[in-house]
Formats: structure tokens, sequence, C-alpha cells
């Protein structure tokens, strides 16, 4: 089936989101599709294919790049900003295996960087939780916390009463219910916090 142009659709400043077929294909600049001849009712030639594809490809490096130079990003966020700029699946495997390939993306080197950075004040679980919603497998994240120092659970717990002013001599039964509802809140475990902090309450 013969593949053509069928619409330019302005996007945003400068930028045209490129229909083939009538079906919604890639983004590209006007700079872009005037190097490359493309405009509407434009045949999709074999050669402009594999064009189209080249600038596609070093485009989406260079904003991998520019993201990963800016902060560090775990393989689905980096996938999720390639998404966001509508570039074709293939062109971004080839941007995420590209940066990967200088290891300049590496899930478990940032779930030990994560862990390490926030294992003084979150508990194992809140962390658990927010890499599996940063996209880090679970066995990466089980594989970060093996060659991490462990998390001081009760050292967290003991700073979180001394920064919320609970006192274990003038604290009554409200206040330790509503303190051990936000330590479960943080992800802490009941028995991390009865360890924590001993009481006569059942």
């Amino acid at each position: 089936m013969e593949r053509k142009i069928t619409g330019l659709e302005t996007v945003g400043k400068g930028r045209k989101r490129v229909y083939i077929n009538d079906e919604p294909s890639f983004l590209l600049y006007d700079s872009e599709l005037r190097n490359l001849g493309l405009k509407e009712d434009s045949e999709m030639t074999p050669q402009r294919e594999v064009d189209i594809k080249v600038v596609l490809v070093k485009r989406a490096r260079l904003r991998c790049m520019n993201i990963l130079t800016k902060m560090d990003k775990t393989t689905w966020q980096l996938r999720r900003k390639l998404e966001e700029g509508e570039y074709p699946e293939d062109v971004i495997e080839d941007a995420i295996e590209y940066v990967r390939s200088f290891h300049y993306i590496d899930d478990l080197r940032y779930a030990q960087n994560y862990i390490e950075s926030r294992s003084g004040s979150k508990s194992r679980r809140m962390i658990e939780r927010e890499l599996a919603a940063k996209g880090v497998d679970s066995e990466v994240i089980r594989q970060a916390f093996e060659e991490a120092q462990p998390v001081d659970a009760t050292a967290q717990i003991l700073r979180w009463m001394e920064k919320k002013h609970v006192d274990p001599q003038q604290a009554d039964r409200r206040d330790w219910d509503k303190f051990f509802r936000f330590l479960l809140n943080k992800g802490y475990s009941w028995n991390d916090i009865r360890s924590a902090i001993p009481t006569n309450f059942d």
C-alpha cells in the first residue's frame, strides 16, 4: 500500500505532527520538514523513510542526553519522556539502547543511589513503593537493597518521634495512636514500630 503524508498539524511553535495515511506518526520541526522536502501529499519513498528515521534517531538520542545531563532517570522515566515527544517506538528503543551502552542509564545504580539518599528518613517499604512508581523492576529493587546498607527503622522512628515532639513520658493513648498511624502511612511495619516504641498499649 502506498504511504504518503496526508496531514501536517501544528503542535506548539515550529513543530508539526506528521500524518501518514491519516495516522499520526511523529513530530518534525518546520526546519526538518524543509530540509527533507516534505509537505502534504509527499510520497513516503524508501529513501525518505530512511532520511526521516536518521533525523528522529539523532534528535531522540540528543534528547536523552539532555534529560540525563540535568537529572538521573530510570529507563521507564526516560521512555515516558520520549513517548511524550511522540517518537516512534523503534526510535525510542534505539535511543534507550544508545544511552544504556554508555551506562548513562542504569536502573540498579539509580535504585542504589535513591536508597542511599533516602534511607536516613524513609522506611524500606516507602522507598520500594517510590522506586516501583518510577518504573524500577522489583528484582532490581531487591538487588539494590541487598547491596545497600541496612535501613535502621528503629533509628528512623526515634528521629520521627523527636521531630513530631512525641514525649514518651507525656503521651497518652490518643497521642500514640496518632503517631502510629503517621508511621504506618510512612511505610513502617507494625513490628518495626513496636520494636522501636514499646508501650503498654495493645
